[in-house]
């Protein structure tokens, strides 16, 4: 799929001054997603190409689909780290426990399964330390990041996401539209293990880990406007999960969908100093947020704005031209009153000659 990326038109409460005119200059276009395939990649176009766009996706020339995945997820819910895994679980569908996912896995890799294994369901968990080194043991995680995101500091946790739409005749939904709270530059690198995952990705523009480069906007022709990735065994999708509000969802007829997840930070912080992972944690929380339903980006009030104040990218870019127009105003109103003055000095002036 091609797509288009043209610069931001949102303002912040407090964002620094910018042109009330837009010029077409401004736009950034892209010819393409950026995916690429893993084993052409060198190390310096993948640090530039996700430096631009935040996002990257690396794929195999083979598809590597792991193998018995279920039967080895299965055994780890239910193994030594099961009290691990039933704190940090999210349920995104109906009665998909750690128990009933363990249930409906061991059934499903059956020729004919029970009724209740057949029910389309959708969960996730993230572990940290040891744990989360036993479960990508378990999983056999073998992929391994570009070099440039291997110079970065491991979080030391894990995410694992997984589902079964294996007799759905829809697409089963997966994680709702989020952005996460990371440290900014951190990369997350989510490993495609089994089945297919589809991504639905708009750019966060507040997020500080554009900087002050270009921030990019979906073009308006992409249908719902967002950008859709589609993840297949074997694929790496690089992204930094704050920068980017994303989605997912399963496709029909996936026996398992199963990703697993890893963040990597910068050894350095904005200032150059050596960054700490000290004080580091992963734990997934449901928040709910008001989105506008013109440029659906979130509506709670800017940071130092009163209270009642939209914070959205529309409403934002309105109070930005109102401001400009009312500068504008008193800069008329201040000019008329000058030339009236200067006028009456030089009535009031004695004529010579």
């Amino acid at each position: 799929m091609l797509l288009d990326f043209t610069l931001a038109s949102g303002g912040g409460f407090a964002r620094p001054k910018r042109s009330v005119a837009r010029d077409a200059s401004e736009k950034v276009d892209m010819s393409q997603v950026p995916v690429v395939v893993s084993d052409e990649l060198r190390a310096a176009e993948a640090r530039c190409l996700f430096a631009k766009h935040r996002l990257l996706l690396l794929r195999p020339k083979i598809e590597q689909a792991a193998d018995n995945c279920a039967a080895a997820l299965s055994d780890f819910i239910s193994g030594q780290h099961a009290q691990c895994v039933t704190e940090s679980w999210m349920a995104e569908t109906a009665e998909s426990s750690p128990a009933c996912a363990v249930r409906w896995m061991r059934e499903s890799v059956k020729a004919s399964p029970c009724p209740r294994a057949s029910e389309p369901w959708y969960a996730s968990f993230v572990l940290a330390g040891m744990a989360a080194v036993d479960l990508l043991q378990a999983l056999s995680v073998t992929f391994t990041p570009p070099p440039f995101v291997c110079s970065f500091r491991p979080t030391g946790a894990a995410w694992c996401f997984f589902g079964s739409s294996r007799f759905s005749t829809s697409a089963l939904p997966g994680k709702p539209e989020h952005v996460d709270e990371l440290k900014p530059g951190t990369v997350t690198v989510h490993d495609q293990l089994s089945g297919s995952k589809v991504w639905r990705l708009r750019p966060n523009a507040s997020a500080p880990s554009w900087g002050s480069a270009a921030k990019p906007r979906v073009a308006e022709h992409v249908p719902g406007g967002r950008l859709e990735v589609v993840c297949r065994p074997g694929d790496q999708l690089l992204i930094d999960t704050a920068a980017w509000y994303h989605s997912t969802w399963v496709p029909a007829g996936n026996l398992l969908s199963l990703s697993v997840a890893r963040d990597f930070a910068p050894r350095t912080d904005w200032h150059g100093s050596s960054a700490s992972l000290s004080s580091v944690e992963s734990l997934q929380l449901r928040v709910t947020q008001k989105l506008c339903g013109t440029c659906l980006t979130p509506t709670a009030r800017p940071p130092g704005a009163p209270e009642g104040t939209c914070g959205c990218d529309c409403c934002s870019w309105q109070r930005t031209l109102r401001a400009a127009f009312e500068v504008l105003r008193r800069s008329n109103r201040l000019t008329a009153q000058l030339l009236v003055g200067r006028q009456g000095c030089l009535w009031l002036q004695p004529r010579t000659g």
